[in-house]
């Protein structure tokens, strides 16, 4: 089996960190529910893990062979397949590309595709340009990557805001029928009281001791039943669809927090949370410099080439 690449360990730390967070906060609600713990959690997760491990190792593995032979060629392989490219400056080619971290290429195929879009080219052939150029003059893409993954940033997190205050709603309501519902258990058990109690003194006028009696009964049974209703604590309903459901923070998807260990590992190891990942930790990481960086543009270029950047 080959060796992890960078690129891979950095995937793989990501789906690692993901299903850990996940699972801490399924034992979170486990707890408050007082289910016992989980037996055969972690064997589960680090089966989870070697599988995926496995998948990533082999698929796909055709594709990056070619991309990263482009790659190496650079413009020289375009001219071999009789491709006529513009240069790696051109304005038509993705910047961020280049630096290989383009949103719309780590979040395509995904529900967040449409929030990232990108008409700009993607070809191999331009990193290997770019980086031979990058090593003799700096080119500052990394201030316009910024930039984009800040604003891709502000869109997914509205998103998320949206689908989460949603959730939030959805749960109010659940919950609000859910005690409508109780409400009117207690009402009708009331009136079923009611009805017997006045049976019970026309059983007493009448002289009928025992079928009294009997009804009596049945009046303490309503009356317990409906004082375990009034007292029916929280931890004792059964919880909504929607109060299983978490959002992720990191791409907004929705988690089922009884779903199988499969669908769990489908997301925490899926492109969408993956790509969002990515992008979140490029951009603290360029969070650091990027003032630095910004000023020593201006100084390099002046006004007139921070407006061209």
């Amino acid at each position: 089996m080959p060796p992890l690449d960078e690129n891979m360990k950095r995937r793989f730390r990501i789906y690692i960190l993901g299903m850990t967070a996940f699972w801490a906060e399924v034992r979170k609600v486990e707890d408050g529910l007082g289910i016992p713990l989980s037996q055969g959690v972690a064997l589960q997760l680090q089966q989870t893990i070697d599988v995926w491990r496995v998948l990533k190792l082999t698929i796909g593995m055709t594709d990056t062979m070619c991309e990263a032979l482009a790659q190496l060629m650079g413009a020289q392989r375009a001219k071999e397949e009789g491709r006529d490219l513009p240069l790696y400056n051109h304005h038509s080619v993705c910047r961020p590309y280049l630096l290989s971290c383009c949103p719309a290429d780590l979040l395509g195929d995904t529900r967040l595709e449409g929030l990232v879009s990108c008409r700009k080219m993607h070809e191999p052939t331009h990193k290997a340009d770019y980086e031979n150029a990058q090593a003799q003059k700096d080119h500052f893409y990394d201030i316009e990557l910024y930039n984009i993954l800040q604003g891709t940033i502000r869109l997914v997190d509205g998103e998320i805001e949206k689908i989460k205050n949603k959730l939030d709603r959805d749960t109010r309501d659940a919950g609000e029928s859910a005690e409508i519902v109780k409400m009117k258990r207690i009402a009708d058990i009331e009136e079923q009281i009611k009805l017997l109690v006045g049976e019970i003194e026309e059983l007493g006028s009448q002289g009928k001791v025992e079928e009294s009696m009997r009804t009596a009964k049945k009046v303490e049974e309503l009356e317990q039943k409906k004082n375990e209703l009034k007292n029916e604590g929280k931890m004792n309903i059964p919880m909504t669809s929607q109060q299983r459901l978490r959002v992720c923070d990191d791409c907004g998807a929705q988690l089922n927090i009884m779903d199988h260990e499969s669908r769990l590992a489908d997301h925490f190891g899926g492109k969408m949370h993956l790509g969002m990942v990515e992008i979140r930790e490029r951009y603290t990481e360029m969070g650091s410099t990027i003032d630095e960086r910004r000023k020593l543009y201006g100084e390099k270029n002046g006004d007139s080439g921070r407006e061209t950047l």
